[in-house]
C-alpha cells in the first residue's frame, strides 16, 4: 500500500473512530493475514466473507482479530475536511472561499471507488491540506 494512502487513512481513521467499530463492512484480519468483512455478529463469533478465496464463514471473537476498519468514503473525507471544502457532481474538489464562491482545487474524486481507489495525487493533495 502507498505510504501516502496509510498515513492519510490512519489520520482520517483516528479523526472518526467510528471506522474502526467492528460492524458490518468493517475490515479484519487473522492471525495468518486473511482479511476478512464483517456480515453480521453474535455473542461469540463473526459471520464474515474472506476476501482472497471469496467464501463465507464463521470466525470466533476469541480469536480477537486484527481490526483494519470500514473502508474510507467520500463522506468521510468530507468531514475529515471540514466545511472549507466540497465537491462537485462530478466529483470536481474545490475549496470554498467564502459564502458565495469556491476555487477549483485541479484535483477530481472518482465517485465510484472509495479513498483507497483515488489517484496518487488525490491522495497527496488531501494529505497536504491537514
Amino acid at each position: 500500500m502507498n505510504q501516502n494512502l496509510e498515513l492519510l487513512e490512519s489520520k482520517i481513521r483516528n479523526f472518526l473512530p467510528s471506522l474502526m467499530e467492528v460492524s458490518e463492512g468493517c475490515v479484519i484480519e487473522n492471525e495468518h493475514g486473511n482479511r476478512f468483512v464483517v456480515i453480521t455478529e453474535d455473542s461469540d463469533v463473526y459471520y464474515v466473507f474472506e476476501t482472497k478465496y471469496h467464501h463465507y464463514t464463521v470466525m470466533s471473537k476469541s480469536v480477537q482479530p486484527k481490526i483494519i476498519g470500514h473502508p474510507i468514503q467520500l463522506s468521510d473525507v468530507l468531514l475529515f475536511l471540514g466545511v472549507n471544502y466540497g465537491i462537485t457532481g462530478d466529483g470536481a474538489i474545490y475549496k470554498c472561499t467564502d459564502m458565495n464562491g469556491f476555487i477549483y482545487t485541479g484535483y477530481d474524486w472518482n465517485l465510484s471507488l472509495p479513498l483507497s481507489g483515488q489517484s496518487d495525487d488525490v491522495i497527496l493533495f488531501l494529505l497536504n491540506i491537514k
